[in-house]
């Protein structure tokens, strides 16, 4: 068989292992928990809030972090029609694909190109961000950038769109002007400039706290001291080779990750996020790309990333960069399949491992939420309680009250916070009764009472024993007609309180 005949087999199979990750995604519509991590519920809540009310914010407003508001009308307009979400972050993933096998074809052959884009699909840390919603996973507009488009209003925009979607953004935006600086392209260095100009001037119009929002992001860390900085850096370099280690090691996982970055690792279990064959043609192609000139600068992009988005303080702020991990894994996987014949065999196994990784992804999705951070347990007090008292009923949540207020929104239902004071907590309670004509009210229970981090274990049985006071106030200053606990699968979710007239 002609080495063009072997190329055109290995061509085919790779589409099906392809296919197979993309069908792996939507399999996987089904089995993610029916809840959201709390900042993505602000980022949805909000989202629909100011598309119903008509008002454009760019950067940043209240409780939404910097370059988190573009993605909010995305969401925010998927809930408000009805649309799960998470089934526009999987359309999202899938654009992103598309565009690594675009940009990947204008570097190298149709084979790398769609070798680059099966390692991205059948990539755990890929597939799992592929539900995440929010601005953390920018690969679109990294593959956008990638394209070299040579249009220069099509740079411009790329670049005005990528600073305004995500902060990591700017290190692409920098390492692209110094790659056009050293090849002295100074058509394309000036339209990125021009777009990073015309980002910039935005933000001035906007006002002074946006451009200094835009300089200090990410700097956060370093406020909690270079001890905690380094430790996070460490903790970003091995985790690209090995099984996320903070799930196993106390020591790290008490400061090292948020709750997505949780959700993730313990659903990854004891496998590699980028899968253990794809890390190793990750290595090797690290290795072909600083040997070859043409590829040299994507692999400084790496590093380059590596360096300054390393201090983060989990995986969440690393998936933007993973189209271009697939890349160097592929032209690894290409080259040692052109040294060694029986490379494809080694190259099918690896596809294999990280299909049987995904699989178990699946299999562990709501079983293995550990800290129940997609419990859905907002959205089953408003199945239940309505369940049970037919009518419209007034909500009080705690430390799930971001989600607690997605859900009541979408439900028409009034919710209120605990605050810090009690008193003040039963006027606002006792107001919204009156208001809403309501005989029912519900106070929302902490589900989430563990948590690996020690600072945060803290604040959960405070906020326990709140709770247990809350009840205490709302039973001593009212006529209780009827009291019912909630309980879902062995979880309470709350107590229910009928009130007499």
């Amino acid at each position: 068989m002609s080495y063009h005949s072997e190329e055109n087999l290995s061509n085919r199979t790779l589409t099906l292992f392809l296919i197979l990750g993309l069908l792996l995604r939507c399999v996987g519509l089904f089995l993610f928990p029916s809840g959201m991590e709390g900042d993505e519920a602000v980022v949805v809540y909000w989202g629909r809030k100011w598309i119903e009310e008509g008002r454009w914010i760019l950067i940043s407003f209240g409780e939404i972090p910097a370059w988190e508001t573009p993605s909010a009308y995305f969401f925010g307009a998927l809930d408000l029609w009805g649309i799960s979400p998470r089934v526009g972050a999987v359309f999202i993933s899938f654009f992103e694909i598309g565009l690594c096998y675009l940009w990947v074809l204008r570097r190298h052959s149709r084979h790398t190109a769609l070798m680059a884009a099966t390692f991205l699909s059948l990539m755990p840390w890929h597939f799992f961000f592929s539900y995440v919603l929010g601005p953390c996973v920018a690969g679109v507009w990294t593959c956008l950038y990638l394209l070299d488009l040579k249009n220069p209003l099509a740079r411009i925009w790329v670049s005005v769109g990528g600073l305004a979607y995500y902060a990591s953004f700017r290190v692409i935006l920098l390492w692209g002007g110094l790659v056009q600086l050293v090849r002295r392209s100074w058509r394309g260095l000036a339209a990125d400039v021009t777009g990073g100009l015309l980002f910039l001037g935005t933000l001035f119009l906007l006002g002074e706290d946006h451009i200094k929002g835009f300089f200090s992001k990410g700097s956060y860390l370093f406020e909690r001291g270079w001890g905690e900085a380094l430790q996070h850096y460490l903790n970003a370099v091995l985790l690209w080779w090995l099984p996320p280690l903070q799930t196993h090691w106390g020591q790290i996982s008490q400061v090292s990750m948020d709750d997505v970055g949780y959700g993730f690792a313990n659903v990854l279990g004891f496998h590699s996020p980028l899968s253990y064959g794809t890390s190793l043609f990750f290595g090797w192609g690290l290795y072909v790309c600083f040997k070859n000139k043409t590829d040299r600068d994507v692999c400084g992009l790496f590093l380059f990333a590596l360096l300054l988005v390393g201090f983060s303080p989990s995986y969440v702020h690393f998936p933007f960069i993973l189209p271009v991990v697939a890349f160097i894994a592929a032209r690894g996987a290409t080259q040692f399949q052109q040294k060694n014949k029986r490379a494809v065999v080694v190259i099918y196994a690896s596809l294999i491992l990280s299909v049987g990784t995904l699989v178990y992804m699946l299999s562990g999705l709501k079983t293995r939420d550990r800290w129940r951070i997609f419990s859905g347990d907002s959205e089953m007090v408003s199945q239940l309680v309505l369940a049970q008292t037919k009518t419209p009923f007034v909500w009080s949540s705690g430390v799930d009250y971001t989600k607690a207020r997605l859900v009541a929104d979408r439900q028409g239902l009034p919710v209120t916070f605990f605050g810090t004071s009690q008193v003040d907590w039963l006027s606002r309670v006792q107001m919204l009764i009156r208001e809403n004509k309501s005989k029912w009210f519900f106070i929302q229970a902490i589900t989430m009472v563990e948590s690996p981090r020690p600072d945060v274990q803290v604040l959960l049985l405070e906020a326990q024993k709140d709770y247990e006071k809350r009840l205490l106030l709302f039973e001593n200053n009212h006529f209780i007609k009827n009291k019912k606990v909630i309980v879902h699968e062995g979880v309470t979710l709350g107590v229910l309180y009928e009130l007499g007239d």
